[in-house]
């Protein structure tokens, strides 16, 4: 799943500490990409914490492949998200190109 770069919604200054250091710390993406060479970032079109202008940044910075799974909150099983076929499908695809 993808991480962000922006977020939103957050309420209470306890969250925002806690997310603080993530937005704060730059990211080195010549240094990322020399461990991996794919990337798959996945986004919710109804998230209400990360929104989809992290989607962009993930094409651009790490050159991800982009999925966007529609209706289902935020990645959480109190919003029913339970399995997420697109991810296995997208990750066996990447693995068989690498044969």
């Amino acid at each position: 799943m993808a991480g962000w770069f922006t977020l939103k919604n957050l309420e209470t200054e306890e969250e925002w500490a806690i997310v603080k250091p993530w937005l704060e710390t730059p990211i080195d993406f010549t240094k990322v990409k020399q461990h991996c060479d794919n990337f798959i970032a996945i986004f919710l079109d109804n998230d209400e914490f990360v929104g989809m202008e992290n989607k962009t940044m993930f094409e651009e910075k790490p050159g991800a492949k982009i999925l966007v799974e529609h209706q289902k909150g935020h990645f959480r099983g109190e919003d029913g998200v339970m399995e997420l076929p697109s991810v296995l499908k997208t990750v066996i695809e990447i693995s068989e190109s690498k044969r």
